[in-house]
């Protein structure tokens, strides 16, 4: 998923200025949505993005229960800073309630 995401931003976006933090920070944001959802069990999902001029959107599927938790881990807790991730990288965060599951998303600035 990272490897397809990245080849496919890395096309679509101009080269010049790089565009490499934008991706970093997409590949970032996407491995935490797809990880909370295998987190939480799911047995099927899809992630797709979108690129308009000022923003990139991406949107990550899943099948699981329940509803992702933002939590306030300790120093030495190994997880539980998904969400805080995705807030300090994206500009919005929302999940909602779609048929068959949820789908969360993240909207990240372009700064091209």
């Amino acid at each position: 998923m990272r490897r397809w995401l990245s080849e496919a931003l890395h096309n679509a976006l101009p080269s010049a200025p790089s565009p490499d933090s934008l991706i970093e920070d997409a590949l970032i944001v996407t491995t935490e949505l797809v990880t909370n959802a295998i987190n939480a069990g799911c047995s099927e999902g899809w992630m797709s993005w979108t690129l308009a001029p000022d923003c990139l959107h991406l949107r990550v599927f899943d099948n699981a229960p329940g509803w992702p938790v933002r939590r306030t881990p300790a120093t030495t807790d190994a997880h539980g800073r998904g969400l805080l991730i995705i807030q300090a990288l994206a500009m919005r965060s929302d999940t909602e309630a779609v048929d068959g599951g949820k789908l969360a998303s993240a909207t990240l600035r372009v700064r091209i």
